[in-house]
């Protein structure tokens, strides 16, 4: 027997009075909706609706019952609500570890704006150019350039960068044009010459 659908059953037809509209509102038959209340009632060793042609109305153990029924889904429904509560809305510490440029000029404007959508994220953010080794560390999320190399790392692209190389007009001036230019390409040096 099912207890708890049992109580879900008798609950609500103690509340619609009519085992038809109890069985309607739960997706089930009446024949279905008769057999929990019959069954939990043989379990019980009392009864807790008295049944007529015309009408269902609840025995006086069966109001003592039902109270309990509604204080225990209550309690249920509360339960399942929080959790669902807390699967849709993230909470806890969460440490990121960014580059420098990254962070100061993408990930800093952005904060705000996180900390207003997830307010129980206690958000710890550390400015870093250098490998993170996350588990030695703690670190749940880094941002870093290049491919990953680990096989126990989940990575997602979040952005596409472009190096520039760039001199003021009085270094070329002092230094004269670079012939060549060096680039970095997933971790590596590059080195492009003119023609």
């Amino acid at each position: 027997m099912d207890q708890l659908q049992g109580m879900r059953v008798f609950t609500r037809v103690a509340e619609l009075g009519s085992f038809a509209r109890a069985a309607t509102t739960l997706d089930l038959s009446r024949a279905m909706a008769s057999s929990y209340v019959a069954q939990l009632e043989k379990h019980l060793g009392t009864r807790l609706l008295h049944r007529t042609t015309r009408k269902v109305s609840v025995s006086p153990q069966g109001a003592v019952y039902l109270e309990h029924c509604r204080r225990i889904l209550g309690e249920i429904t509360a339960a399942d609500d929080q959790l669902r509560l807390a699967r849709d809305r993230p909470t806890g510490r969460l440490r990121v570890d960014v580059p420098v440029a990254f962070g100061r000029y993408l990930l800093l404007p952005a904060i705000p704006q996180f900390t207003q959508r997830y307010p129980e994220v206690a958000l710890e953010v550390r400015f870093n150019d250098s490998y993170v080794d996350l588990q030695a560390t703690g670190v749940d999320v880094a941002v870093r350039v290049g491919k990953v190399r680990s096989p126990d790392l989940i990575a997602r692209p979040v952005a596409k960068s472009r190096l520039v190389t760039c001199a003021s007009p009085k270094y070329l001036a002092h230094a004269g044009m670079p012939r060549c230019r060096v680039a970095m390409r997933a971790g590596e040096l590059v080195k492009m010459s003119k023609r």
